[in-house]
């Protein structure tokens, strides 16, 4: 419901901290690309700044990219 969501609001990507997501859900199929992030605490994932930055430059509709 979550990818159904982001697609009906016009989301270009969502970011998640679910690791699940990409071997439960189709992502291939959809127009909105999915980053998931390794960490899910903020002092982790604001080290991580960078990488996400990097991943939301490359991440493409349908696509998945884990952020380490």
């Amino acid at each position: 419901q979550l990818l159904d969501a982001a697609e009906q609001h016009d989301f270009d990507v969502l970011i998640t901290g679910d690791k699940k997501m990409r071997f439960e859900q189709r992502i291939g199929n959809r127009r909105v690309a999915v980053v998931v992030l390794s960490q899910s605490k903020w002092p982790e994932v604001r080290l991580s700044v960078p990488g996400i930055l990097e991943a939301l430059q490359k991440v493409t509709p349908g696509a998945c990219i884990v952020v380490n």
